[in-house]
């Protein structure tokens, strides 16, 4: 169905041939997603105990939570060329390196004259660190994935990811409980300054065990040079920015959902729902996040069966309408209800259904996108977190202002439900012309 463009081909044909090392390299980008939700959303599990150490108002807790976002931002489109211009998996673990070192960084905080000051500076630049971690995993798919593997290669980098959000709401508060709110961001920290040493050794080895055959290769499979994007011609082109303007309003869409419920279901499950207790809103919000992974890595296999029988952009035509119109539903619920079995069974729902977007939205960037994937989505991305900190700030001014989440989950429903109707309309798999 001719999925991918002829250079992105080529390179998959190279890879395949050259064995499974590009197995190794999903692997290690995994891992660093599963540290970066790790270390992100220990600031949202900690939200209460921090309110209550530092007399936060919620309108403060709202920048705090969002502070990370703005260095995320910055970070997007070096990040993204980056990718492209010296390989996903590198620029990873050098972004997995600082924003470990920033974390640890957060939890000084606790001894400074000026604590929200320095939680703020530490979560900038960890957002700084974490800007690489999308646009490294589509440049590691692109580049190193065959392309009948690209669905379930970029899912199951996702999975992992959310897999970050279970352990990081299973362990920290008792972390905090046991040994203090800083030692979550302290050991988390530690722990992902030691796995980039570690990764940095595996990848050696493993490049320096491939380099005979990847010389041959490389002959038999003469691949033309990547044209660099020429920005200016870019602009020139109305269709190629329609086009990348809807894809950033869908991923806007994506962001402001994922970050609103990641840095704010404890408070909502708290203030809304009456769970009050830490340990059994970290397990329920555990247990949704683990349903969310399974899913992620399941959607992805199935998608790459489909690919045999049905056009791709078809295929991500029903990944996206299922996670737009589902979570669309399950926010207007959530709007409505005080009930916590109901409250709980909507989030889990609509963020299940959420996650069929990874094997909607990001191989769909791939394969329009083909080595340009990087660059393409740091753009979009940089969307999602423009809309990832408005929806932090404005959630802890609606919350404050009114005492409840009904407004935040409306608007949030109508978002969503915009977002269907746009990539239906839109988005029937023409390519991305960027140069």
């Amino acid at each position: 169905v001719g999925t991918t463009e002829g250079t992105a081909g080529g390179c998959s044909a190279v890879q395949s041939s050259s064995g499974k090392g590009w197995r190794l390299q999903i692997f290690i980008v995994g891992t660093a997603m599963l540290l970066c939700n790790l270390d992100r959303v220990a600031m949202g599990i900690l939200a209460v105990p921090l309110i209550q150490e530092f007399s936060l108002s919620m309108t403060e807790l709202g920048v705090l939570q969002s502070s990370y976002l703005w260095g995320y931002l910055v970070g997007q489109i070096p990040a993204g060329l980056a990718s492209d211009k010296y390989g996903g998996v590198e620029v990873m673990l050098v972004g997995l390196l600082v924003w470990s070192l920033a974390t640890c960084g957060t939890a000084l905080a606790k001894y400074a004259a000026a604590p929200l000051t320095i939680a703020i500076a530490s979560r900038v630049l960890m957002g700084l660190g974490s800007s690489v971690a999308l646009p490294a995993v589509a440049a590691t798919v692109a580049k190193e994935v065959p392309a009948n593997q690209r669905a379930r290669s970029t899912t199951i980098s996702y999975a992992l990811f959310n897999i970050g959000n279970v352990v990081a709401n299973l362990c920290t508060p008792y972390v905090s409980e046991f040994l203090g709110w800083h030692w979550s961001f302290a050991i988390y920290g530690a722990l992902g300054v030691v796995w980039t040493a570690v990764c940095f050794y595996l990848l050696r080895g493993a490049r320096a065990r491939r380099q005979k055959s990847a010389v041959t290769l490389k002959e038999l499979h003469a691949e033309p040079p990547k044209k660099p994007v020429n920005i200016l011609q870019a602009v020139r082109k109305k269709k190629l920015w329609a086009q990348l303007l809807i894809l950033a309003y869908c991923h806007s869409t994506i962001g402001l959902g994922y970050f609103t419920l990641q840095s704010w279901i404890p408070a909502f499950m708290a203030k809304d729902l009456g769970i009050v207790s830490l340990k059994v809103a970290g397990l329920c919000t555990a247990l949704v996040w683990l349903a969310t992974a399974f899913n992620t890595a399941f959607v992805g296999v199935v998608a790459d069966k489909l690919l045999s029988k049905i056009e791709f952009w078809k295929v991500r035509r029903i990944a996206m309408t299922i996670s737009t119109i589902i979570p669309a539903a399950c926010f207007f619920v959530l709007s409505t209800t005080s009930n916590p079995l109901v409250g709980v069974f909507c989030i889990l729902i609509g963020l299940v259904s959420w996650s069929f977007d990874y094997a909607g939205f990001h191989p769909y960037i791939v394969e329009v996108s083909g080595k340009y994937s990087g660059t393409v989505l740091s753009f979009t991305n940089s969307a999602g977190v423009i809309a990832g900190i408005a929806g932090n700030i404005a959630t802890g001014y609606l919350v404050g202002l009114e005492g409840n989440f009904t407004r935040v989950f409306r608007i949030l429903a109508g978002v969503y439900l915009l977002s269907c109707i746009l990539w239906n309309l839109t988005m029937k798999g023409e390519k991305l012309e960027l140069v």
